[in-house]
């Protein structure tokens, strides 16, 4: 039986979805294959994807904060009567 060690970028990868090939590589494994994620991989992993998390929600809140923005300096161009 082969062991095949999975280190933390190919668990972001899975996580994340970046790559097709990754999963399907997992559903086509053969049973002479067995897995092994060390126990650092899996903890590094998991605060990479709470980074992700935090830099994604970051992004959601400043570009709803720019929408914000916008829509004042909309309304304001409108209540001049700008024309467009």
């Amino acid at each position: 039986m082969a062991i095949v060690y999975i280190e933390t970028n190919f668990l972001m990868t899975i996580t994340t979805g970046r790559e097709a090939e990754a999963i399907m590589l997992l559903r086509d494994l053969s049973s002479s294959v067995q897995l092994v994620i060390p126990s650092i991989c899996y903890m590094e992993a998991l605060s990479a994807l709470e980074d992700e998390l935090k830099r994604q929600n970051s992004f959601g809140q400043q570009l709803s904060r720019q929408v914000v923005l916008l829509c004042k300096g909309w309304r304001k161009l409108r209540r001049l009567n700008f024309q467009y």
